[in-house]
């Protein structure tokens, strides 16, 4: 279990209660929340990482159905009790907006910093596959909170550079301003 109480030195109260109320209820991560149709096709709406994160952190974004039809799968799904469904767009606007600034090659990662995999940047785009509050690294990899989409659940999980990196992907880091 993750004692929020002694982790989240820099985040604020309500940033630790949300991280306390997952951590309380992992098996929500696979619980789905609501119910959108794509042309005739439901699709049963469960929180991810991207969404996990925003909700922590008070991102507010709309919802967004998808039209497979013309062409657009894509969805957001909102839910201000809880962990919704961001997509990469959103969650990097989010991460973008005034609240976060990347943390370069200089800076070492704070417990409570957020953690991406992202795709190389390419035409100045890349986009966001997965993400976590950075905990700690170690020699096997390293430790975040969040939801993890191996298990579906809320809670700590772990993630290793070097398959990151051997995937064509890249690993990068934010904190707030």
């Amino acid at each position: 279990m993750v004692n929020s109480s002694n982790l989240w030195v820099h985040l604020s109260n309500m940033e630790e209660y949300k991280i306390k109320k997952l951590t309380d209820n992992p098996g929500l991560g696979d619980v789905s929340f609501k119910k959108i149709n794509d042309c005739g096709t439901d699709i049963y709406v469960k929180p991810n990482s991207l969404g996990t994160v925003g909700w922590i952190f008070g991102a507010k974004y709309s919802d967004k159905d998808p039209d497979s039809g013309s062409g657009d799968s894509s969805y957001a799904a909102y839910r201000g009790n809880g962990p919704g469904y961001m997509p990469s767009a959103r969650f990097r606007e989010f991460l973008e907006g005034k609240k976060f600034v990347e943390i370069g090659d200089v800076q070492e990662p704070k417990k409570g910093d957020i953690a991406i995999i992202r795709t190389p940047e390419e035409f100045g785009y890349f986009s966001i596959l997965e993400a976590g509050l950075f905990m700690m690294e170690h020699m096997d990899g390293i430790d975040l909170f969040g939801k993890d989409n191996s298990t579906h659940c809320f809670g700590k999980f772990s993630w290793s550079p070097m398959r990151i990196f051997q995937a064509g992907l890249e690993l990068g880091y934010y904190k707030k301003r």
